[in-house]
């Protein structure tokens, strides 16, 4: 009969969980191991062999324990593997003893053990978070736009229509914050040419409330040109925010003449 020796480590506070969402990745195994078993707020040494599934039992309260989310383990007797699990739940056994349910983390257990032959990536993240680093298309279908924000107004339904008009500009405009795709950019500008022709011919009729909305919205995508200007210097751009300034303009000239 082989003398118990399977070493354990309780852990608190590991930054992962089984959704493998957020992986750690370390350069070896020591410091795999060392950063997990650095989180242990209880170790055990001399426990018989521990499977690799259902769950384990240990001699300590479960209260002292319970905000534990991670467990190691090692059954030394018959090698220096080391197991890596996500504790899925704690149950009281009695004072001095706790039963502890995990799922092995197949990623920090066995994938170091892998050889990665050469292959083809289809997919991988940006180097950097830097706006711009990375502006490959896709070349994905996007379907309809859909409006994020629908505000109904009672007023003329000529304002009604600008005011839907922007709210589209706008959303090109976040996408082109996001993408910088220059498609995007001519089509706002074409659509903002089309707004200042509808101003300069229909606003006189418009009331003062529809027109300090139609303001406020042509603010707010100011505000958005101006964020895109400093990731994406270029002309079309800078067009874009002047043909809005005049727009702006154009409706404070004509707020005193209406009623």
């Amino acid at each position: 009969m082989s003398t118990p020796n399977t070493s354990v480590w309780v852990c608190r506070g590991v930054k992962t969980d089984k959704t493998y969402n957020h992986v750690l990745l370390f350069g070896s195994a020591s410091a795999r191991f060392n950063y997990f078993t650095s989180k242990a707020v209880r170790s055990f040494d001399r426990y018989t062999y521990q499977r690799t599934e259902r769950y384990l039992t240990i001699g300590v309260n479960s209260e002292i324990i319970e905000e534990c989310n991670y467990l190691v383990f090692i059954n030394r007797t018959f090698s220096d593997k080391v197991y890596y699990a996500f504790i899925d739940k704690i149950e009281y056994v009695s004072d001095s003893t706790s039963r502890i349910y995990f799922t092995m983390d197949v990623m920090q257990t066995w994938f170091p053990d892998c050889t990665l032959h050469p292959c083809y990536i289809d997919r991988q993240h940006s180097s950097t978070d830097r706006i711009g680093d990375n502006i490959v298309a896709d070349d994905l279908e996007c379907g309809d736009y859909v409006d994020s924000f629908i505000q109904s107004i009672d007023t003329d339904a000529k304002i009604a229509f600008l005011v839907h008009l922007i709210l589209i500009i706008q959303t090109q405009v976040a996408i082109c914050i996001r993408v910088c795709i220059t498609d995007l950019l001519n089509t706002s500008l074409t659509m903002l040419k089309v707004l200042a022709d509808l101003l300069t011919v229909q606003l006189k009729l418009v009331r003062l409330k529809a027109l300090f909305l139609v303001i406020c919205r042509l603010v707010n995508l100011q505000q958005e040109l101006g964020f895109l200007l400093k990731i994406m210097r270029t002309d079309m751009a800078l067009e874009i925010k002047n043909c809005l300034l005049i727009l702006i303009a154009i409706i404070e000239f004509l707020i005193p003449q209406t009623s």
